[in-house]
């Protein structure tokens, strides 16, 4: 006589019950992975975007650029960029004089009372000629 089946005897709303969390279970990891794939494509995006705002500011400002920085409480401050931009996280940042740390592009701006864009358009001739067999210099 084979061995009785204990499924048989469990009451039907039980067998209910397992199912349905069974499936709640199953619903839920789908949702976790679909909101992490989400995340993830959503930070990626973020990060592309980040490093398309570095590259653009590098294309028509060099190092040594004066810009105006808002600081944290909103002061500004008359300033030079010291580093080319780059991306860190989801943010482009560049690095300024007087102030520790990268500071977001977002917060800086040309000072065009200081000669900003000429500098940059200087600086960007200067390295073309120095590198003539780079396209797009710097």
């Amino acid at each position: 006589m084979p061995p009785p089946d204990h499924r048989d005897t469990l009451p039907p709303e039980i067998e209910a019950a397992i199912a349905d969390a069974g499936q709640a279970l199953v619903d839920a990891w789908d949702s976790a992975l679909r909101s992490e794939r989400t995340a993830r494509v959503h930070a990626a995006r973020r990060q592309d975007a980040a490093q398309r705002e570095a590259d653009a500011w590098n294309a028509t400002n060099p190092p040594r650029v004066p810009v105006i920085v808002t600081l944290d409480d909103g002061a500004q401050v008359a300033t030079f960029t010291r580093s080319i931009a780059w991306r860190i996280c989801d943010h482009a940042s560049v690095l300024v004089d007087g102030i520790s740390g990268g500071y977001l592009l977002s917060r800086c701006r040309i000072d065009l009372s200081r000669g900003g864009a000429v500098a940059a358009e200087c600086a960007i001739n200067l390295a073309a000629a120095y590198h003539p067999h780079r396209e797009n210099a710097p």
